[in-house]
């Protein structure tokens, strides 16, 4: 348990960290498919030396695959083996007292492991949400590959879940009317997306607003088709450079592409050429 606890320990502090992410699919993306981005700003101090893909296949649930650091149990960026794919955002809300139980730091494993791709996706992960109350406040983005079944709605397709100690909001495509977002085929979030209450003063909301606008732009000016798309949409939200890394999930063909930013004097992450992973690399060693 000591070990455990060791290796989680960034999951246990829970850090708000300034994200991006969106996904697109249906015409967004030219082809139907879905394509899935996400990156960080923040600073973990000396972890952000030690970034890593982890890779791996519970005898419980689904098997995984995601972006992370030493330090954490949990999942960054990453998707599961039936195409279900998530990008974190920290959503810092110091005006709410935590009373009573509650889980640090590994929603986005629960989910993976406990989710598979289908019509039912986001009810489900809205349950993992209500059934594991939140110590912290984040913001997760889910989505999945193309559909099986017929006549799939937008709201099948991704979901923004806001949760913390008080409860999950999920926000779904068609409902982003309040930042007047015309994308029907795709989704953004930001640290607070639309956040359900935030006191006016409370200072990150105006720098979350700009990248989560500044990514829709792009999502409106050009089809989604490759991964130098998905990373023109992760630099419009960080156009400074300053990502710690990035990831871009295609989960109709079941490839993972990674960039890592190795130190502070690095240039941006979105801007490098990523690794690119297919299921049977990082899964083939591991066997049946």
């Amino acid at each position: 348990m000591m070990l455990a606890m060791l290796n989680a320990s960034r999951d246990l502090v829970d850090l708000s960290l300034d994200c991006c992410s969106f996904a697109a699919w249906g015409e967004a993306t030219g082809d139907g498919q879905t394509r899935v981005g996400g990156t960080e700003q923040g600073e973990w101090g000396v972890m952000s030396e030690h970034t890593l893909v982890m890779v791996r296949k519970p005898d419980y649930g689904l098997g995984w695959a995601c972006s992370n650091i030493v330090g954490s149990l949990s999942c960054m960026r990453g998707m599961n083996e039936t195409g279900v794919a998530v990008a974190p955002q920290g959503a810092e809300t110091p005006w709410l007292e935590v009373k009573g139980p509650c889980y640090a730091g590994l929603h986005a494993r629960l989910v993976l492991e406990k989710v598979a791709a289908g019509p039912d996706m986001v009810s489900r992960i809205v349950q993992v949400f209500e059934e594991h109350p939140r110590c912290g406040s984040s913001v997760f983005l889910f989505a999945q590959g193309s559909p099986a079944w017929s006549d799939p709605h937008p709201d099948q397709m991704a979901v923004a879940i806001e949760h913390d100690f008080t409860g999950v909001t999920a926000r779904l495509p068609s409902h982003n009317a309040a930042h007047g977002n015309p994308l029907t085929e795709a989704i953004v979030a930001t640290n607070h997306f639309l956040q359900r209450e935030m006191p006016a003063s409370y200072s990150a909301l105006g720098e979350s607003d700009r990248r989560y606008d500044a990514m829709v732009a792009v999502l409106q000016e050009r089809v989604i088709a490759e991964v130098p798309d998905m990373q023109e949409v992760l630099i419009a939200c960080d156009p400074a450079g300053l990502g710690k890394q990035s990831v871009y999930m295609e989960p109709d063909s079941m490839m993972i592409h990674v960039a890592f930013r190795p130190s502070a004097d690095a240039p941006s992450s979105p801007h490098h050429t990523p690794v690119s992973f297919t299921w049977e690399e990082l899964f083939g060693p591991i066997g049946d």
